[in-house]
């Protein structure tokens, strides 16, 4: 038995035929009716220059005969003998006289009905001379004179209007050939742009079917498609990028929270035994609470990590001076780190550090870095609080001189539940410095990990200063 095609293959045939047809056709439109209006435009232009350069000469010529008849040398009926004097010099115009009552008394045209202006008479019947046998097409002026009779001038256009047939036959003659570009270069065009969609739908079904390695090839030529496959691939290394820090997010919090259920379900299997006194019942109890309680701060950081990763938080930025907020956190946290027989100093700069930004977001970054700096120095370590300006850039840097970061797992430490084998006997969920870069991120600041020589040195870089009064 044949094999049929899969759906999706024969879905994007259609799909592919379908689009080379459509394009073609409008390509084949297109190529026409610029065509025709190409050629209209031609017709319209070459005929209205003919119709004025006629026009003009017969309004001289109907100027010449006015002037002529005035001239006072004349004998007789001037206008008469002007008009026969002009009709036997001038074959290429038409002239006319005739009585009020219609009877013509010179030239050599038969009498027309006396409408004075200009005026276009196509007619069958030859003009004057039985021996002339061309077709009429009269353009002329008319003027009735003082004495009511009715003068006209005119001119066989019959030129112009073979002149306007020749263009149309030739518009006719052209309009197939143009028909036959356009289907060509339209095909030729839609199969180029039909290949480029195909491309990006090829990608995008074996997508949809799971494979998220899958990234959409350039054509090469840098133009709009190459632009969009550049877009969509940068999308689907962020959605992967994404999908894999979920799977990770997921081990993670399955590998961290199994010990702490662990000894909650023990401490809950304690307490269900009879023979436990009030008190061991209650310290088992109180123990179980311990451990909720730490699980539950564990989804609470996640959560607000979430929350703030979405950008939520930045209806709350509002323009702040960075120095007291880092002096009441060195107040707060100083005597902590005595306690812990370490010492803290505060430098802040002589300028203001205005930026944009969540107090309450910037409080608990700066606060989480100390604390982390408090937690893993170690005794008789020496930590700084600095901040200050560069140019534009406000900078906040907490440094220590405990044991540091190693250079490959400085980046690590940002992510989820990450956590150095150093740090696994202290408390904690490794959500700190996760959180930490979260709110780094909301803010459009960078933060660097760096060695301090010894120990760490966290800096907390903003992209430019606010301006303010601040």
């Amino acid at each position: 038995m044949p094999v049929s095609a899969p759906a999706g293959s024969r879905r994007g045939w259609r799909l592919w035929r379908t689009t080379v047809f459509r394009l073609t056709l409008a390509y084949a439109a297109f190529f026409a009716l610029a065509g025709m209006a190409l050629l209209v435009v031609i017709l319209w232009s070459a005929t209205g220059f003919m119709t004025r350069q006629v026009d003009a000469s017969i309004a001289a010529e109907m100027a010449e005969v006015m002037a002529d008849a005035a001239d006072p040398a004349l004998h007789g009926d001037p206008y008469k003998t002007v008009i026969d004097s002009l009709a036997r010099r001038s074959p290429a115009f038409q002239y006319l006289l005739q009585s009020a009552d219609g009877k013509p008394l010179a030239g050599n045209m038969r009498a027309l009905r006396p409408v004075p202006g200009i005026r276009l008479m196509l007619r069958d019947h030859r003009l004057g001379h039985e021996n002339n046998p061309e077709p009429t097409v009269l353009h002329g002026q008319g003027r009735v004179l003082p004495d009511g009779r009715f003068l006209f001038v005119g001119l066989n256009v019959y030129s112009v209007a073979e002149m306007r047939q020749s263009l149309a036959r030739a518009f006719l003659w052209c309009l197939g050939p143009i028909l036959a570009l356009g289907l060509v270069s339209g095909f030729l065009l839609s199969m180029s742009m039909a290949r480029k969609v195909e491309r990006i739908s090829v990608a995008s079904r074996a997508i949809m079917d799971g494979d998220l390695s899958q990234r959409i090839a350039r054509g090469g030529g840098d133009d709009e498609f190459d632009h969009l496959a550049d877009s969509l691939n940068t999308m689907l290394d962020r959605i992967a990028t994404l999908m894999l820090n979920l799977s990770q997010v997921t081990n993670d919090i399955a590998h961290d929270l199994r010990t702490p259920l662990t000894r909650l379900r023990q401490k809950l299997e304690l307490a269900e035994r009879g023979d436990l006194t009030r008190d061991a019942l209650r310290e088992a109890l109180a123990g179980a609470g311990g451990e909720l309680d730490r699980i539950l701060s564990t989804f609470s950081a996640l959560l607000r990590i979430a929350q703030i990763e979405a950008g939520s938080r930045r209806a709350g930025f509002t323009a702040l001076d960075l120095r007291p907020l880092l002096q009441t956190l060195h107040e707060a946290y100083a005597p902590v780190a005595e306690e812990g027989g370490q010492t803290m100093t505060f430098q802040p700069g002589p300028l203001p550090l205005p930026v944009q930004g969540d107090p309450e977001l910037l409080t608990q970054l700066v606060a989480n870095l100390i604390e982390n700096a408090i937690t893993h120095a170690g005794p008789g370590a020496a930590l700084a609080l600095d901040a200050g300006r560069t140019g534009e850039r406000v900078y906040i840097t907490v440094s220590d001189t405990g044991p540091g970061i190693p250079a490959g797992l400085r980046q690590k430490v940002l992510q989820r539940f990450f956590r150095l084998e150093s740090s696994r006997t202290t408390p904690g969920n490794g959500l700190g410095l996760s959180l930490v870069a979260a709110i780094a991120g909301l803010h459009d600041a960078e933060l660097t990990l760096d060695d301090n020589h010894p120990g760490l040195r966290c800096t907390l870089t903003f992209a430019a200063a606010v301006r303010s009064t601040l």
